[in-house]
């Protein structure tokens, strides 16, 4: 009985601590796109490929972030290679890569991937795992056996991708004429980056917020009054704030019209020393001009509902 009465409390506890350490996290939504190092320019320069991830994840509040900062809670995660058509001024996804989670599960594992791109192909190889990969692998307690198999035999090959009739396919060594990893050095695809990829749209990367992780119009509206994730509010922007009334953006400019006041008045009322203060008036400043863009913005829109 004195057993069981141990083990059932030991249970509660067990349930309380991971019902209290999941609600320690924040409810704001944090948009990350990490590029890999790899990429490749067509022969004809009219097209570009290379792998992303696109991860949601929220950031550790509170108790959470005791004693290294806590740990995030990852919403949505996912790998792919992609190609983007210059021409056209598009995005295409071409193959889905998350079967190789189980073996690569962090961005810098996919730095070392090679990639060539001729005419219409893709050719892609992902770099073989050492001892060490293959044991980091297997230390989760339930980890994926005949998934890692899959993965390790999968990054053991060469692939290829065709993007006119998306068929895949394997080959045991490039064609003659084709090498990998066209770009010379890493700052040519930053470039390309800067001047495409940063205005494809998060639905164009499959990131839809409400299907994804759906959230009241309160929240998303204090995405923006807070200054929250800059391309989580991007996203909001482009799905959710064409469905926001007048009033909603009446109520906004009202809310950060207060928070504007807040700041000021923690910054004027200090009394943690210069380099606190400082921090607080950048604080307030950045606030300001970023008050002003959204202002803008927002009724921009309001004239088009």
């Amino acid at each position: 009985m004195k057993n069981f009465m141990q083990n059932k409390y030991s249970f509660l506890i067990a349930v309380f601590l991971v019902l209290f350490l999941s609600s320690c996290s924040s409810k704001y939504l944090n948009l990350e796109r990490i590029y890999s190092r790899s990429a490749a320019l067509n022969n004809t320069k009219s097209a570009f490929t290379f792998i992303a991830i696109n991860r949601l994840y929220k950031s550790p509040v509170g108790i959470a972030t005791f004693p290294d900062g806590g740990k995030t809670t990852t919403i949505y995660y996912d790998i792919a290679l992609y190609y983007y058509d210059i021409k056209e001024k598009k995005l295409h996804r071409a193959v889905n890569l998350n079967n190789l989670i189980v073996l690569y599960p962090k961005q810098r594992d996919y730095h070392l991937t090679k990639l060539a791109f001729h005419d219409s192909v893709i050719y892609y190889k992902i770099h073989d795992p050492d001892d060490y990969d293959i044991k980091s692998a297997k230390e989760p307690l339930h980890y994926d056996e005949l998934g890692l198999k899959k993965a390790i035999k999968y990054v053991s090959k060469i692939h290829a991708y065709n993007i006119k009739t998306k068929k895949k396919y394997t080959l045991k060594s490039l064609p003659s004429k084709v090498e990998w990893n066209v770009f010379k050095n890493y700052n040519e695809f930053r470039n390309l980056k800067n001047i495409y990829l940063n205005k494809v749209s998060s639905s164009e990367w499959n990131i839809v917020l409400k299907d994804i992780h759906p959230q009241s119009k309160k929240t998303y509206m204090q995405y923006i009054i807070e200054k929250r994730n800059n391309n989580t509010i991007k996203a909001i922007y482009e799905q959710i704030v064409p469905s926001f009334s007048k009033t909603d953006i009446d109520y906004i400019l009202s809310e950060m019209d207060n928070r504007k006041k807040d700041l000021y008045l923690e910054y004027k009322n200090n009394s943690d020393g210069v380099y606190q203060e400082s921090l607080k008036k950048d604080r307030y400043n950045e606030y300001i001009k970023y008050m002003e863009q959204t202002k803008k913005r927002l009724i921009e829109i309001g004239m088009l509902n």
